[in-house]
């Protein structure tokens, strides 16, 4: 991952910076937005694929797309409701702005 995203997975919302990862069981609410500086980048992998790859080939297609609710639901997903909203994690005193700690590695690195 490059840059620093915002996720919304379920009802937690967390801030990702690079080199964190997370996971968003399917079929469970997510959402996410770019709030860096500069380009990013990241990773998404699904397992099972589903119908992702074809979603993504038609996505493309699009000019403009916005959510498209039929290519959604072709493909088996569904837009359950609005934009992430940033406006109020945007305040540098806001928790989420603060420095984030990570755990600790346990002795096998993990």
């Amino acid at each position: 991952m490059e840059g620093d995203y915002v996720f919304e997975v379920g009802h937690e919302r967390m801030r990702l910076t690079p080199g964190d990862s997370m996971l968003a069981p399917g079929k469970v609410p997510h959402v996410w937005a770019y709030v860096g500086d500069t380009p990013g980048k990241i990773l998404i992998g699904f397992q099972p694929a589903g119908k992702m790859e074809t979603f993504f080939q038609e996505a493309a297609k699009i000019s403009a797309f916005a959510a498209d609710e039929k290519l959604y639901r072709a493909c088996d997903m569904e837009i359950v409701g609005p934009p992430l909203s940033l406006e109020a994690i945007s305040e540098p005193s806001h928790p989420m702005n603060a420095p984030q700690r990570r755990p600790a590695a346990d002795q096998d690195g993990w």
